[in-house]
């Protein structure tokens, strides 16, 4: 290898550290966002639900399912797909 093809390697390397440690916050946040929503929903259920409360909650529902079937998914089948060393 020579000096340029070098660089380009650690440089490609790089950017695969860099990527997989913004790619570990963002899934620490979402898995943080749904903890709290748990607990949210937790609360809710153990105590008075008004109506107000309960539609959020069916369209809570919907927008994780989404998340869970769309988002995550293709994710998580992007990464698994990636073939390192």
């Amino acid at each position: 290898m020579d000096e340029n093809e070098v660089r380009e390697l650690h440089e490609a390397c790089d950017a695969v550290v860099d990527r997989s440690l913004s790619l570990e916050v963002k899934a620490e946040s979402v898995a943080t966002e749904a903890r709290e929503l748990k607990h949210k929903a937790e609360r809710i259920k153990y105590g008075n639900a008004t109506y107000d409360e309960i539609v959020e909650l069916q369209s809570a529902v919907d927008e994780m399912e989404h998340v869970l079937e769309g988002d995550l998914d293709r994710a998580l089948d992007t990464l698994r797909s990636i073939r390192l060393g």
